[in-house]
Parts: C-alpha cells; structure tokens; sequence
C-alpha cells in the first residue's frame, strides 16, 4: 500500500508482488464542525494543510511543504518546526486488511512515536489509512516553538510579535526555509530530487548528549526531550563526519542547501548508488560519534538484512 510514493526508496529490481495506491473520489478536508475537521487519506498532504488554514483553523499550518498523502502524513507522523501531525489527531479511521472491516483508532492507540506509528512499524501493512479527524484552533494565530522559524517571521514582521502571527505568514515563511534548503520538490531543481531527509535525527540519552557535546562541540544543536533524552541535528552530525552539502559522488550528491537531501542529481542514478553513498555517510558519523542513523524513507524491494545497516523498515 502507498500513498504519495515520497518517502519510499525503491530497489533497483522493483518491489515483490502488486503495489495498490490509495486513491478516492474525495479529496482534502470532507467536514468542519467547530475546531474539529474530518479529512480524506487519499487527499494531498500539503493542499489539505492550505485548505485548514483558509478555512481559519490553526495546528497544521507548520507543515505545509511536505509532500505526500495526508495517511501518509499520519502513517509517518510528519514534523517540521517544532510540531507534529500526531498533536492535531483526534482519532484515525482505517480499513483492517486481515477482514476488511473498518474501525476508528484513537489516536493514543494509533502509538505515535517520533517519525513513526503503529502503522508504519508494529502493524505496518495491516491497516489502510482512509480518514482522519484532526481537532485544531479556531481563529487561531501562530507562537513560533522552533527558533529558526521564530526568526523568519520576526524578520518577515521587522519586529516579533508575543500574540502570534497570522497563518498565511507562518506558511510563507515555512514555505521559503524549506525552499532554501532544497525541501521542496521543483522539477528544474535537481536538489530536490530525493526523497527529503534520508536520515532521522537521533534521539539519544542526556549521557550520550553531555559525551557528544564534549568530544565534538558545545555548539551542536540539540533540543530536550522526555524522560532526559536529547534529540540531535542529523545534518549536523553528517556535516560533523566530513559531509558537507552539496557533496558529490558520481551520480548522487546532497542537496546544495541541506545535508540530509541525499539526492539523485543526474537523474540517471540507480538505488545501488543512492544506497552507497548513504552507507558511507552513515559509516562516517558511527565513526564519529558511536551512533547509528535511521534511514526515514521506507525501504521496499531489499533483502531483510540491509535493515541491520539502517535499522530501517524494510517491504519485500
């Protein structure tokens, strides 16, 4: 089952069996009751996200620019800028392949974890995502959790604003950092061409971070999650380990504006290669620091034991 294909990274011998796209008549947001809005699967991610934002309901409005279906979205629990799908999903209704029925998952039992559910780990393939009710705010405005955006749009403003910004601003700010760093697909730039990040920042214990910051530099990015635990910039780390955007190999290079855009720059090249370069990449930084990146795309059509190199999720 796929949705938009963007975060999926095909083997050079294609998939096993019959790949089913999930596809509706309906398209974006079916229903608004109050702050509570009901969406299609099957519907665009990013078009879904404009069309809360026009409709004056704020909690989405900070992931526009990411490519994809909106089960997609929730099968990946998509973040950019401080938030998370998983914060605006009230419950998820899905079709059970085993039987065929269908039930609505709240969204506790939908186990989202940091770029990650039920659906794409424990029971990934088991459960078709075909809407999702999201519960935003009315009439919103936008407070800024991630300080890079915080300052685009203090900068867009000449000045900060404590009460929030309006939700078009905050989408075109969002819009013109993700550009700048390549994060949005243009098919006349060949540093977009891949499938966005290709490594998820790592979340390590407040030991490992306090390890880190002493071996590397006090100025490495990191941001405090639960129970002590830190998260790490990948790009950072990749740029650490020797990797500096814009590096080339042969065919495949990173992104001119961010080094976790692992990119097909000819257009010629095969996953063997895209793989290679990733493999070196991720040598390089266990080198360095002693950690392990998790590869974000969905690996489909490779041998079981590349998920030991990636500690990917891997489709036959």
């Amino acid at each position: 089952m796929v949705g938009g294909g963007s975060n999926l990274l095909l083997s050079d011998s294609g998939p096993q069996g019959t790949l089913v796209a999930v596809a509706s008549a309906r398209h974006g947001v079916l229903e608004i009751s109050g702050s509570t809005a009901l969406i299609d699967a099957a519907g665009d991610w990013n078009a879904t996200a404009f069309e809360l934002a026009g409709q004056g309901l704020a909690g989405a409005e900070s992931l526009v620019g990411i490519p994809g279906s909106v089960g997609g979205a929730i099968v990946q629990n998509i973040g950019a800028y401080g938030h998370e799908i998983s914060e605006v999903v009230k419950r998820v209704r899905v079709l059970s392949v085993e039987d065929g029925q269908t039930m609505w998952l709240d969204a506790h039992d939908c186990q989202f974890g940091y770029r990650d559910s039920r659906f794409k780990s424990s029971d990934r393939g088991q459960f078709v995502v075909l809407e999702a009710q999201l519960v935003l705010t009315e009439g919103g405005l936008h407070r800024p959790a991630y300080a890079e955006l915080a300052d685009e749009l203090a900068s867009r403003n000449n000045s900060p604003a404590p009460e929030g910004y309006e939700l078009q601003a905050v989408h075109q700010a969002v819009i013109a950092l993700r550009s700048a760093k390549n994060m949005v697909w243009q098919d006349s730039d060949t540093s977009t061409w891949g499938a966005g990040s290709f490594f998820v920042n790592p979340i390590v214990s407040g030991k490992d971070h306090e390890r880190l910051t002493k071996e590397l530099s006090s100025a490495m990015p990191a941001w405090p999650q639960l129970e002590g635990r830190v998260k790490l910039s990948a790009g950072w780390l990749v740029e650490a380990a020797g990797f500096h955007r814009g590096h080339s190999w042969e065919t495949v290079a990173l992104a001119d504006g961010h080094a976790l855009g692992l990119v097909n720059r000819s257009g010629k090249a095969t996953t063997a290669e895209v793989l290679e370069a990733a493999n070196q990449i991720a040598s390089a930084v266990t080198a360095l620091t002693g950690l392990r990146l998790l590869a974000e795309p969905i690996l489909m059509g490779f041998e079981p034991d590349l998920a030991v190199a990636f500690d990917a999720h891997i489709e036959p």
